[in-house]
């Protein structure tokens, strides 16, 4: 849905940061497929390199129209069932298992993919447990109004997203896990001090409160990999 969209410049970075961990790695991998691409803001200005073809998966029109825009992806298709997954060397899938019915058959679709690199938003992130202990959140695990309204469906915690993973892909292994981006209020809040948040970005990550191995960010990835 297009309301998935950032809306504020935080938003923004926040999609950006999802794929900090791996782009030290783009040119490793030839092509790549981004499935559930958006709008494509989340590669927009990353800097792939000019020998990695990049491809996308985008059920919804209005947002395949935008995501064709950037220029970004040599093919767009509709479906993940419509590409090959021979053709490719790392699937990327940026906020996506949130948002779909049944995560464990989404994931089941990617079995024959040969690596994926996953994002949620990370239920036991610093800024949820905060939320709760002020009263603001019922669980760390509560859909908000603000949730709902972007299609969220559910929240996962490091050992939930590992348990959906080794259900529905049995034959990958999890070679790399983490969080990115440390947050300690809402998106909206963090949109007020975003001429610092970078500082504390940096900060958390000196203080492992973010990164590899480190559970405490606003979302968890997992790399993993037949």
């Amino acid at each position: 849905s297009p309301n998935q969209e950032p809306n504020t410049d935080f938003e923004k970075v926040l999609r950006k940061n999802k794929i900090q961990p791996i782009v030290p790695l783009l040119d490793k991998y030839n092509t790549i497929l981004d499935v559930g691409c958006g709008s494509g803001d989340v590669f927009k200005n990353i800097g792939i390199p000019r020998y990695t073809s990049m491809h996308a998966v985008e059920p919804d029109p209005i947002l395949r129209e935008k995501a064709e825009e950037t220029l970004i992806y040599g093919k767009i298709f509709e479906h993940v069932e419509d590409t090959n997954p021979k053709n490719y060397s790392l699937v990327t899938l940026l906020g996506v298992l949130e948002h779909v019915d049944d995560d464990i058959e989404f994931l089941k679709s990617l079995r024959k993919f040969k690596e994926i690199y996953i994002t949620v938003p990370n239920a036991l992130s610093f800024h949820r447990l905060v939320g709760v202990e002020a009263g603001m959140l019922e669980t760390p695990y509560t859909l908000t109004d603000n949730d709902l309204a972007i299609g969220h469906k559910r929240y996962y915690d490091q050992q939930s997203l590992k348990k959906t993973i080794n259900t529905a892909l049995p034959n990958f292994k999890i070679i790399e896990s983490g969080t990115t981006t440390f947050k300690f209020g809402s998106n909206s809040q963090m949109a007020e001090v975003m001429k610092i948040s970078h500082a504390y970005d940096k900060v958390a990550k000196n203080l492992n409160l973010c990164g590899e191995n480190d559970y405490n960010g606003a979302e968890l990835y997992f790399k993993i990999k037949k």
